[in-house]
């Protein structure tokens, strides 16, 4: 069983190897403590991206938008904002594909989703988040 360094990892290498494919210049901080996980060189202006793992579950990619650290022996979950980043990057291992959300729509959310197909019991919730239009 891999832990979740590991599927961070995955998931953070997936995500750079999309963002280069598409002709994006990527930059790694050398510091892990940071928000983000790495940056995009976009004509001189940085774009701060968070990766994150999604898992497809009922048509829909989850994925968290929040991180968490250990301090003082406690846990602290930290949702993440536009002061810190402004992309969230997601990989999805069972759609093996690279999703690219603003933080506008993640912002001081625990949770969010992309749908892939429509919900079984037909109550799609408006506005519905496709994962087709995030997808890189």
């Amino acid at each position: 069983m891999k832990d979740t360094s590991f599927t961070g990892d995955i998931s953070k290498a997936k995500i750079i190897a999309a963002l280069v494919a598409n002709g994006k210049i990527v930059l790694l901080p050398l510091h892990d403590g940071l928000r983000y996980d790495i940056a995009i060189d976009n004509h001189g202006q940085l774009q701060r991206v968070q990766c994150k793992t999604g898992r497809l579950k009922k048509g829909a990619i989850f994925f968290k938008t929040y991180s968490v650290a250990y301090r003082d022996g406690k846990i602290i979950n930290r949702r993440y904002n536009g002061d810190e980043i402004d992309l969230v990057a997601v990989y999805c291992p069972e759609t093996d594909r690279v999703y690219v959300l603003p933080i506008q729509l993640v912002a001081n959310k625990t949770t969010c989703h992309l749908r892939i197909t429509n919900p079984n019991n037909g109550n799609a919730v408006s506005p519905t988040r496709w994962a087709k239009d995030f997808e890189i």
